[in-house]
């Protein structure tokens, strides 16, 4: 089974076949997803993609967050991809979601270190220097 949604409801139909082929890109390992649809009171934010279907927090046996990050990343499957490190509040993931790209079309990359603080901005699947949320729109 390329994905396993572990009983987590992912109601967005293209979401769940852009997990599947990220599953297909990555040898036809297995995408878990930790989290998909959620309620407000989980969500974290009001803009959260989680509240309107449209993301899942994953993980693939096998290899890395970093490695399942920066593969997602690459792939242009979706238009934002978060790097999470554990934290107290949540194991190591990767956040995928189709809430939007910036304005000028390119995908939204983000890592949070394990103090949930961000750590850097992806561009191209790399890690770069920080940079603040309003030079990010």
């Amino acid at each position: 089974m390329p994905v396993d949604t572990q009983g987590h409801p992912l109601s967005d139909e293209t979401l769940r076949e852009r997990l599947e082929l990220l599953s297909a890109r990555l040898g036809g390992a297995t995408v878990r997803v930790l989290a998909g649809d959620l309620p407000p009171e989980r969500a974290g934010s009001p803009q959260s993609p989680h509240l309107a279907g449209k993301a899942a927090d994953i993980r693939v046996p096998g290899l890395t967050t970093r490695e399942v990050s920066e593969a997602a990343a690459r792939s242009g499957l979706f238009d934002g991809v978060g790097h999470y490190d554990a934290s107290p509040r949540h194991p190591a993931h990767t956040h995928v979601d189709l809430g939007g790209r910036r304005p000028d079309g390119t995908g939204r990359r983000w890592a949070v270190g394990a103090d949930d603080t961000p750590k850097g901005w992806h561009d191209d699947g790399h890690v770069q220097a920080p940079r603040s949320k309003a030079g990010d729109s």
